[in-house]
């Protein structure tokens, strides 16, 4: 029984060390806690905490446009945020190679609601593991629409993919 109970041991110790060296995982949990501390940064109208989530590129190349930009966030909602509900990590795009992610992006979401009764949607483009540009792993865009109209959205940020 002894030896059974080394050898199970042995055996799940080794699985456990070997599937996760050299591979990078996406910790949803993570995404969750990082977004809805971005969320709080905005319920705050806190623009230093917000910015603090972006990519390195936007912070290095781009930070007094960015920081204007967040500013027309809090301006487009109307009304002090009296409540959020986190609707997910979204849809987004992951990318493997030899069983390695690369690349993975995603779009945490949050409905969200005004004590001016008005509800909007916000998402944050997150490159969660970029590989190839390191300097792009943290948030680049945000999205902002009321009542889902998509003629009034809002955007922050840059679209790396179009430069």
């Amino acid at each position: 029984m002894k030896n059974l109970y080394l050898t199970i041991s042995l055996l799940l110790s080794m699985f456990f060390l070997t599937s996760c060296v050299g591979n990078q995982r996406v910790d949803k949990k993570d995404i969750q806690n990082n977004a809805e501390q971005m969320m709080e940064c905005i319920v705050d109208s806190n623009s230093e905490g917000l910015f603090d989530y972006f990519n390195k590129d936007m912070k290095d190349n781009y930070s007094d446009q960015t920081l204007q930009e967040i500013g027309t966030l809090f301006d487009y909602i109307d009304g002090e945020i009296v409540s959020y509900e986190y609707k997910g990590p979204g849809g987004g795009e992951e990318n493997k190679h030899d069983g390695k992610i690369y690349y993975y992006n995603c779009y945490p979401k949050f409905e969200i609601t005004t004590d001016a009764e008005k509800t909007y949607t916000i998402e944050f483009s997150y490159n969660y593991i970029w590989d190839e540009h390191p300097e792009y792993e943290g948030v680049d865009m945000i999205f902002i629409r009321e009542d889902n109209d998509y003629d009034t959205e809002l955007f922050i940020g840059r679209n790396y993919y179009k430069d």
